[in-house]
């Protein structure tokens, strides 16, 4: 257990120190990019399934390729319901990506200013719950008061709520660990004295 959370401790103390060094990579970026690039593969698989499958059919679709995105949510922390909001959100924003391109909007450059606009809103509600603001208040930030909006300003505010977690964890597991090298120092300096004491009540 010691030696596992003196590693704990040094890994997270190198990635302090790259950080510091290179301020533009910090180490949440890459989960915000893996959410984007998902999103995108997503819609792109929306759109191709609204062709050839009843609308009704596609969430469920999306839900089988992204479970986590219903089951790692807070609604589902905390009561035990899984937010389908992404799935519905996905089959929304492939309705509209069909409507522009059969209006002549190429499908790769229309997928691309969807997958920027949803890293965007991820990071803007990100930096809202931050800065203290409600999970309600977000969400009706990101969907600017839009009801056809709020499945995908759940998503978003998800999305955002699951990077916030994986930050807490990533600050949480090293102060941890240290408490546990603390413990296991502060326990082998009182051993040696125990026999003697044990000795003494005899």
């Amino acid at each position: 257990m010691k030696w596992y959370a003196r590693a704990i401790v040094e890994s997270a103390d190198r990635v302090r120190e790259a950080e510091k060094e290179r301020p533009d990579a910090p180490q949440l970026r890459p989960i915000a990019e893996t959410a984007q690039e998902q999103y995108r593969r997503d819609l792109h698989h929306a759109v191709f399934q609204l062709e050839n499958r009843p609308r009704d059919e596609v969430p469920l679709e999306i839900a089988e390729r992204r479970p986590d995105k219903a089951y790692d949510s807070p609604s589902f922390r905390l009561h035990g319901q899984p937010d389908h909001s992404y799935a519905v959100a996905v089959l929304q924003q492939a309705e509209k990506i069909r409507e522009m391109t059969d209006k002549g909007r190429n499908l790769e450059d229309t997928l691309d200013v969807a997958q920027r606009e949803f890293g965007r809103h991820v990071q803007e509600a990100f930096n809202a719950r931050e800065a203290g603001k409600t999970r309600r208040e977000t969400v009706e930030r990101i969907s600017q008061g839009a009801p056809s909006q709020e499945f995908y300003a759940r998503a978003v505010v998800n999305q955002a709520e699951s990077i916030r977690e994986h930050q807490r964890e990533i600050s949480i597991r090293p102060e941890m660990a240290r408490a546990a090298i603390d413990n296991s120092m502060t326990y082998q300096q009182q051993t040696p004295g125990q026999p003697a004491r044990a000795a003494v009540e005899r």
